[in-house]
C-alpha cells in the first residue's frame, strides 16, 4: 500500500506538471511550478536518505488528494474569461514614487530599530543561534518599543513591505535599470537577515529576479516612447518591442546563491547533501508526524486562514475583549509545527516546515484539504493569467509574490501568514492609481 500511495502522489504531481506547461504554455506557469517543487520532494522523500523515518501511506494519500485538488483549480481559471493579451503603456504617476520613498523611510526606521535591540547581543558575541531566537520567541528586553509592540510590527508591517520593496525593485531594476532601489531592497534584506540570520528573505529576491525577468519581455512601453512609435510608424515596419533586459540578472541570482550558503555554513551546516535534504524533503517526514500528533476536534479555520482571523481578534483584544478558549486552543494546535520533532533514527530534528496540509487538514479534514488548495490553485493561476496577459508593474509584483509563496508553501499555506495576504494588499493600495494604456 505505501509504494501504491508514492505512485499514486508521484503521478498526480507529474501529471499537474504537464498539463500546466500544456495548458498555460510557460514553464513558469504556478501548476506546473508547485507539482514538479512537490514532485521532487516526494521522489526523494521516498528513498528515506540520511535513515529518515518511514512515512505513513496515508500522508504520502494526502499530498496526492492536496495535488489534485491544487489542479483543479489551476483547471478551473481556463473557463474564466481573461483579457486579451497587449502590450502595457505604464505612466507613472508621482504619486507611486513618493509612496515608494515613504515606504523605503519607513523600512529604513524599522530595521535601525531593530538593529539597535539586537546590537547587545552582537556586543556580547552572541552566536546566531540566540539571535534567531529572540527574534522569532522575543524573550529579550527591548531598548527600541516594547516586544508586543514588535509583534505587532514584524508580521503586519515590517515582513509584508521589505518583500513588497524587493518585489518592485526586481521590476524597476529589469525594466528601467533603476539600481538605486534594488540597492535600498539589498540594505533592508542585509538588515532583516542581520536580526534574524534567516535564509528566505534570500530565495525571494531569486525567485521575484526569475519571475520579473520572464514575465518583462514585452516592453514596459512609457508614454513619451508610445508617443515616438506613433509617430514613426515602429510597429508597422515590423520593429521589435521586446524588452531590453538586464543582461545580468544571472550573476544577480548567482551572488544570492553564494550568500545562501554562506549563511548555511555560519549557521553550522557541515552536511550540504543532508542540509539540502532536510530543508526540502524534511516537509514531507514532518507532516507525517503532526498527522498522527493531531487532535480530533477541528479548528474551524483559524489555522488556514490565520492571517485574516488574528488581526480581527488582535484588535478586538486591545478593546478589552478576551481571545475565545477555541481561538487559543487553535492556536495550541497551530504551535505543534514549531515544536522540535525527530525525523531521523539518527536524531535530525526538524520543526515549521509542515506543508499547506497540515493547517488545511487541522480546519477542515480531507474537505479542507481538498478545497483549500483548489482555492490556492484558482487564484495564483488568476494572477498569472493577469500578469501575463497584462504585465503591468503591479501584475508582476503581484506574481512575484505568488512565486515567493509558491516556494513557502513546503512551509505552509499561504493564507496562515501575512506574507501573503498583507503583501498583496500592500502592492494593490500601491499601484492603486496606475494608469495603464494599451498600445494599438
Amino acid at each position: 500500500m505505501l509504494y501504491f500511495s508514492i505512485l499514486l502522489c508521484l503521478a498526480c504531481l507529474a501529471g499537474g506538471t504537464i498539463i500546466g506547461i500544456m495548458k498555460y504554455k510557460k514553464w513558469y506557469n504556478p501548476m506546473s511550478l508547485l507539482n514538479a517543487l512537490f514532485f521532487v520532494i516526494v521522489f526523494f522523500a521516498s528513498f528515506r536518505f540520511f535513515s529518515y523515518k518511514e512515512v505513513h501511506d496515508t500522508t504520502y494519500l494526502l499530498l496526492a488528494f492536496a495535488a489534485l485538488g491544487y489542479n483543479v483549480g489551476c483547471i478551473l481559471t481556463l473557463a474564466v474569461k481573461h483579457a486579451k493579451k497587449c502590450i502595457p503603456i505604464i505612466d507613472h504617476s508621482p504619486k507611486l514614487s513618493k509612496y515608494v520613498w515613504l515606504m523605503d523611510a519607513v523600512l529604513f526606521v524599522l530595521y535601525v530599530c531593530e538593529l539597535i535591540n539586537v546590537s547587545p547581543l552582537y556586543v556580547a558575541g552572541a552566536d546566531s543561534a540566540t539571535i534567531r531566537g529572540v527574534y522569532f520567541e522575543g524573550n529579550m528586553e527591548t531598548i527600541v518599543g516594547s516586544m508586543d509592540l514588535w509583534s505587532l510590527i514584524r508580521p503586519y508591517i515590517e515582513v509584508p513591505l521589505t518583500i513588497v520593496c524587493v518585489a518592485i525593485s526586481c521590476v524597476w531594476l529589469i525594466n528601467y535599470k533603476n539600481y538605486i532601489q534594488f540597492i535600498f531592497a539589498i540594505l533592508f534584506v542585509a538588515a532583516n537577515i542581520a536580526v534574524s540570520y534567516g535564509r528566505f528573505v534570500l530565495f525571494y529576491i531569486v525567485i521575484c529576479l526569475l519571475l520579473t525577468h520572464a514575465l518583462s519581455k514585452r516592453f514596459l512601453l512609457t508614454k513619451k516612447n508610445y508617443v515616438k512609435l506613433r509617430l514613426t510608424h515602429s510597429m508597422a515596419k515590423g520593429v521589435s518591442l521586446k524588452n531590453k533586459k538586464v543582461g545580468n540578472v544571472k550573476w544577480f541570482v548567482a551572488i544570492f546563491a553564494g550568500t545562501i550558503l554562506y549563511l548555511s555554513v555560519y549557521r553550522g551546516v557541515d552536511k550540504f547533501t543532508a542540509f539540502f535534504y532536510e530543508y526540502f524533503c524534511g516537509c514531507v517526514f514532518l507532516l507525517d508526524q503532526l498527522i498522527q500528533e493531531l487532535p480530533e476536534n477541528s479548528t474551524w479555520g483559524v489555522c488556514s486562514f490565520q492571517s485574516i482571523i488574528a488581526p480581527i481578534y488582535t484588535v478586538l483584544h486591545q478593546f478589552g475583549i478576551p481571545y475565545s478558549a477555541e481561538y487559543m486552543d487553535a492556536l495550541n494546535i497551530l504551535a505543534l509545527k514549531d515544536g522540535a520533532h525527530v525525523i531521523s533514527e539518527k536524531g535530525q530534528v526538524t520543526n515549521a516546515f509542515s506543508t499547506p496540509i497540515f493547517a488545511l487538514y487541522a480546519d477542515f479534514g480531507l474537505v479542507g484539504v481538498f478545497w483549500g488548495m483548489c482555492l490556492l490553485g484558482f487564484i495564483f493561476c488568476e494572477i498569472y493569467q493577469l500578469a501575463r496577459n497584462k504585465p503591468t508593474e503591479r501584475n508582476i509584483c503581484l506574481y512575484a509574490v505568488v512565486g515567493i509563496n509558491l516556494f513557502k508553501c513546503i512551509q505552509e499555506y499561504p493564507f496562515s501568514t501575512t506574507l501573503f495576504t498583507f503583501t498583496m494588499a500592500f502592492i494593490w493600495l500601491l499601484y492603486r492609481n496606475e494608469k495603464v494604456y494599451t498600445f494599438k
